[in-house]
């Protein structure tokens, strides 16, 4: 009977109409009445076949991602004047605070309009006022990867400075090797091979940063290796079986064994 539509009148007199999902002898209609005793797996081979040739799971050489971190003191930055600081103090900034300025009482951030060669224009500058260390006068930065480092700065005196990072250690770990006027422009690149805790300032002496640029290379996304088909074992059928609480399922359970060589038993249903 469809729902809604009482066509009782058309049926012939001797068709029955169910009221309630019961068959003639009162049972109530489920797969375990229909099924019985009957077990339909019974005297089968039940076995899994893997296939015997090795999946190729060799990873594709693709492009790593990169990902940059910039500090623009014109931008980043709020001026202060010579000795508004002491030695020590920090101050993060630039993309997701990846950079922390240490400043030494000497330290300030000034006005400075300067122009550089790839049309960079600044109107602001870092004066840290001595030369690197690791506890003052730095930009420090953490990698998770090796990196490239891109300074735009100015050559602060007239003994041919240089910009210079040290690593966790103090030790230098990259320098420039420029030779410049006093309040000449440069921008200069410097590479680190391995992630690890940074340090950029002013090797000698002072010099003016205006932007720092680290760019980090991607990490490794590739998959580990599929193990040979061979080692594999193949799952297993343990029990087949009516659901406990809805006789419209049939339970099977399948034993295999995961990645870690643990074996599990999985209910599908």
């Amino acid at each position: 009977m469809a729902k809604d539509v009482d066509n009782q009148k058309e049926r012939a007199s001797w068709a029955s109409t169910l009221t309630e999902p019961k068959l003639a002898d009162g049972t109530a209609i489920s797969v375990e009445a229909f099924l019985g005793d009957w077990d339909a797996f019974a005297g089968k081979d039940m076995k899994i076949v893997l296939p015997d040739e090795k999946e190729d799971n060799t990873p594709e050489d693709k492009p790593s991602a990169t990902t940059e971190f910039v500090l623009d003191t014109t931008k980043d930055l709020t001026a202060f004047a010579q000795g508004s600081k002491v030695d020590g103090d920090t101050e993060k900034a630039g993309t997701e605070d990846y950079f922390t300025l240490i400043y030494s009482a000497k330290s300030k951030v000034d006005g400075s309009n300067k122009t550089f060669d790839d049309g960079y224009e600044a109107t602001q500058r870092v004066n840290f006022g001595g030369a690197i260390t690791t506890e003052k006068n730095a930009i420090k930065f953490t990698t998770g990867n090796a990196a490239t480092v891109k300074v735009w700065w100015v050559e602060g005196g007239d003994d041919n400075r240089q910009m210079t990072i040290l690593n966790a250690n103090g030790e230098e770990a990259a320098s420039t090797n420029e030779t410049l006027a006093k309040n000449a422009t440069c921008i200069s690149e410097l590479e680190l091979a391995e992630a690890g805790t940074y340090y950029l300032g002013g090797k000698e002496n002072n010099n003016y940063i205006f932007k720092v640029v680290v760019t980090e290379a991607g990490g490794s996304s590739d998959k580990p290796q599929r193990a040979d088909w061979a080692s594999v074992a193949a799952p297993e059928i343990t029990n087949i079986a009516l659901n406990a609480e809805d006789a419209g399922k049939i339970d099977v359970t399948v034993r295999a064994r995961k990645t870690d060589n643990r074996s599990e038993a999985f209910l599908c249903n």
